[in-house]
């Protein structure tokens, strides 16, 4: 995924937690408060790593939308 730029994603509380704690990852700016994090180079990660965190997040906010919304989005 060379050549990105900066990429946000929702992480689980466990996730978060390592993630800023080890510095791999800081809070995402006005974002932090719901558990987003940001990577300023998501190049320098292992491609299925990064792949794992982004299916994760998809999950978690799948999971905050309305039935009627993720049927209308072939969720």
């Amino acid at each position: 995924m060379g050549g990105m730029g900066g990429l946000s994603f929702k992480a689980s509380d466990i996730a978060y937690e390592v993630l800023t704690e080890t510095g791999r990852a800081i809070p995402a700016p006005y974002l932090a408060r719901g558990k987003w994090v940001h990577l300023a180079d998501p190049a320098d990660w292992p491609d299925d790593e990064l792949k794992d965190h982004l299916i994760t997040a998809h999950a978690l906010i799948t999971a905050k939308l309305t039935k009627k919304l993720r049927k209308d989005l072939g969720l």
